[in-house]
């Protein structure tokens, strides 16, 4: 998946350790009763209008290259849920049925919340590094052109890049402003 161009050094590739913790996560949500299982499905997360802990398991089971908001999505989750990294000393016997585990499980356990972690502060550098620059604001094969009104607030304008070039040319002819 393709980010930022100010991203493209970082690895977005949920590593091996992460993606043992996710499927344990989904077999342990598979072995329980349907009324106890830990996370949700992309179904029941939509209606409640966040992510899916089945399908964010998927994703880091499969080790999907992530989207950079995902990645930030994912210390969001790790920070709300830190209390459920634990099974809870009635469960251990069957940690499957202890549905805070098991969600925690689903985004990656303690291995997703430590890569997830590194990332966000490997992109809050990156942005450092870039801020009030326009160079590098755009999604790949797009450039910053300018400036324009959104919501309110001054945004770069990013366009197609061949566009750009012909957008600059037809400037620099006095035929574009």
């Amino acid at each position: 998946m393709a980010g930022p161009e100010k991203y493209k050094h970082l690895d977005f590739k949920p590593p091996s350790s992460v993606a043992r913790e996710a499927e344990k996560g989904l077999e342990y949500r598979a072995k329980a009763s349907p009324s106890n299982r830990g996370g949700l499905t992309p179904a029941e997360a939509g209606k409640a209008g966040i992510g899916s802990g089945v399908q964010r398991a998927t994703n880091l089971k499969n080790r999907d290259n992530l989207s950079p908001e995902t990645v930030r999505q994912m210390g969001r989750f790790f920070s709300r849920h830190e209390k459920n990294k634990s099974i809870a000393p009635e469960m251990e016997g069957e940690p499957w049925k202890d549905r805070g585990y098991v969600a925690w499980l689903l985004w990656g356990g303690d291995a997703g919340k430590k890569w997830a972690d590194k990332l966000i502060r490997q992109m809050d550098e990156a942005d450092r590094a870039k801020k009030g620059s326009l160079a590098d604001v755009c999604w790949e094969g797009y450039e910053a052109f300018g400036f324009k009104e959104k919501g309110g607030k001054k945004v770069p304008n990013c366009i197609p890049k061949k566009k750009g070039r012909l957008r600059a040319i037809l400037a620099s002819e006095g035929l574009f402003s």
